[in-house]
């Protein structure tokens, strides 16, 4: 959960960055909603590391194992590997600014994620970290 609030926290940063035409009087400059906004569940299965994962690569893989790894265990593995994040742990930080430059193709992954899905009868392994993002981008506009 860390690693999701710091990316979260360092996108939202990233965003903002000069950016002077939002409401100051609430938190980092962003408007408030209206109490009737919706909540929706930005849900990444197994684990938020596979967001991390749609930055270097696309797949359609099931993380599921039979072991006494976990799930997120195995998305954890695919990370550390040459090219991607060596050495990631939970709770990691510095990683949006690592991969920012990868976040469009984290985002169209993902999105590509979100179509194979709606046939595959199964959400493992999936994202919808991109819909955050992108919202978040929307309010700057």
């Amino acid at each position: 959960m860390k690693a999701f609030q710091d990316y979260i926290n360092a996108l939202r940063k990233n965003i903002e960055k000069g950016d002077s035409s939002n409401s100051s009087d609430s938190p980092s400059g962003v408007s408030r909603r209206p109490a009737t906004a919706l909540l929706h569940a930005i849900t990444s299965v197994p684990c938020f590391e596979i967001w991390l994962l749609l930055h270097f690569t696309y797949t359609t893989r099931p993380f599921s194992t039979a072991g006494s790894d976990s799930n997120c265990a195995l998305v954890m593995d695919a990370l550390d590997r040459k090219g991607r994040i060596r050495g990631y742990e939970k709770g990691s930080e510095g990683i949006f600014q690592a991969i920012s430059d990868k976040l469009e193709k984290a985002i169209l992954y993902a999105e590509k994620l979100d179509d194979f899905h709606k046939t595959s009868r199964t959400d493992n392994q999936s994202s919808k970290v991109h819909h955050l993002v992108q919202y978040l981008k929307s309010l700057k506009r």
